[in-house]
């Protein structure tokens, strides 16, 4: 999974979140960012490349991801801009702290997807954001047969057999939505890479 993340942390950071309404122009200006599933820290060394006013958290619940991660960080030079936290995505628990929440091909993994919706909704700031890179799962029987169809129905094949989620992108504007987000959206980055997105 660490090595198909990173073509998707590539596309994503800047590339797709400038796509996204104002998105680019939020992480610009600076402030707090946390990324859920920072597994070892390819996100968030885009990140604090890119947008170098970012003060940015890393959440995970693999140790050995985080310690990959501690060194990535710090090859880098970000070790007094990131901070890492061992913890799981159901566990957050923040109240109004980050401008910007980010997660990369791990939305689908939630093993209680509403709890972290609501997290992710409390946590943010009045108007933050929520970006949610991943790959979609065709909603129709039609988009299962096509060529990016199938590609994801090969991948996701095995995201069943651990008993992860196949999820579409009409599933996760209506997560957000059930949660309260005020604004959502998707970007289509590739056939097989989307962004949804939402606003609080």
């Amino acid at each position: 999974m660490v090595r198909l993340a990173e073509p998707y942390n590539t596309r994503f950071i800047p590339g797709g979140i400038s796509q996204v309404p104002g998105a680019s122009e939020r992480l610009s200006a600076g402030g707090k960012v946390l990324e859920l599933a920072c597994g070892t820290g390819v996100g968030l060394v885009r990140l604090g490349a890119e947008y170098a006013e970012l003060d940015l958290v890393g959440l995970d619940g693999d140790a050995y991801s985080l310690d990959q991660a501690r060194s990535r960080v710090e090859d880098a030079g970000m070790s007094d801009r990131v901070r890492l936290v061992e913890s799981g995505m159901e566990d957050l628990d923040a109240e109004d702290e980050y401008d910007v929440i980010t997660i990369n091909v791990s939305m689908h993994e939630c093993r209680d997807i509403d709890k972290v919706t609501a997290a992710v909704y409390h946590a943010l700031k009045p108007g933050g954001y929520f970006l949610n890179s991943d790959f979609p799962f065709p909603d129709s029987a039609e988009g299962i047969r096509s060529i990016p169809g199938r590609i994801m129905s090969g991948i996701q094949f095995f995201e069943a057999l651990i008993d992860d989620q196949l999820l579409s992108v009409d599933y996760y504007l209506d997560l957000f939505d059930r949660h309260g987000f005020d604004e959502t959206g998707v970007v289509e980055v590739t056939p097989v890479h989307a962004i949804t997105w939402a606003k609080k």
